[in-house]
């Protein structure tokens, strides 16, 4: 299946939009157009967005996308504090990259990572700056130990949450969809990433109504959107050493 870069989907859910709209006369059209061109802040000078620019990824496109396949099921074996924050840290670069927030506005979104079997982390839900030796948010609760059933049981699960009301206010109706895209961009570019580094994981939709509760801790109209479990396949082992990733069988 051909890949569909999210400022194509968001082209056409827009384009669908205003096909729906009401068709204005010309004179109301030229107007508008006018105000609008009076409001717009001149944009001649900017560089044309690089919509190709992969730098936040830890190797080429092609291994990515060579290692891409849903892994639902997961080794027992903890991944690393730092690759995790490495994850979250590239899966921002990568929004602001391909959403620069001088032309598309600002968007609250904001990966809280729930971690269960990550080294240098205690059990636990983690706010956006992942630090050695942080308190998580909650350890105890009953809808994070839940998460795994309703998931993976993978030692690190990155729940992509987003403000859509934020978003419906600043742009109108096509914030929601926009704001949509924009964390689809976040969560898959966190997956990739995850296999670019020799880790495997796959994609949930479905919100849980307890992350968005934690969530809303940091940010009151935060919501829970999707998940992205990562860690090593049950049939593999990445050895820490050195990386190498070999046959569970070989072991």
């Amino acid at each position: 299946m051909p890949l569909i870069r999210p400022e194509t989907r968001f082209r056409r859910v827009t384009q669908e939009m205003q096909a729906r709209r009401p068709r204005l006369s010309e004179a109301t059209a030229a107007d508008s157009a006018g105000r609008a061109w009076q409001q717009a802040p001149a944009r001649c000078d900017e560089p044309v967005q690089d919509m190709a620019d992969l730098s936040w990824l830890p190797g080429p496109i092609e291994d990515a996308l060579a290692r891409r396949r849903s892994v639902r099921v997961f080794a027992p074996d903890a991944v690393s504090s730092s690759l995790v924050k490495a994850i979250v840290t590239a899966a921002y670069d990568a929004e602001a990259a391909t959403w620069p927030p001088r032309w598309h506005g600002a968007a609250t979104l904001a990966i809280l990572v729930a971690a269960y079997r990550v080294d240098g982390m205690a059990r636990g839900l983690y706010a956006p700056s992942i630090e050695p030796g942080r308190q998580p948010l909650g350890a105890d609760d009953a809808w994070l130990q839940a998460l795994p059933a309703m998931y993976a049981d993978a030692p690190a699960l990155l729940l992509i949450c987003a403000d859509l009301n934020g978003a419906c206010r600043e742009a109108g109706a096509a914030g929601y969809p926009a704001t949509l895209v924009r964390a689809g961009t976040l969560g898959y570019a966190a997956w990739l990433w995850a296999l670019s580094s020799g880790l495997a994981g796959s994609v949930y939709a479905g919100p849980s109504p307890g992350v968005t509760g934690a969530a809303r801790q940091l940010d009151a109209n935060l919501r829970h959107l999707f998940t992205v479990a990562v860690g090593v396949p049950a049939d593999q082992v990445t050895w820490p050493s050195d990386g190498t990733t070999v046959d569970r069988g070989e072991r």
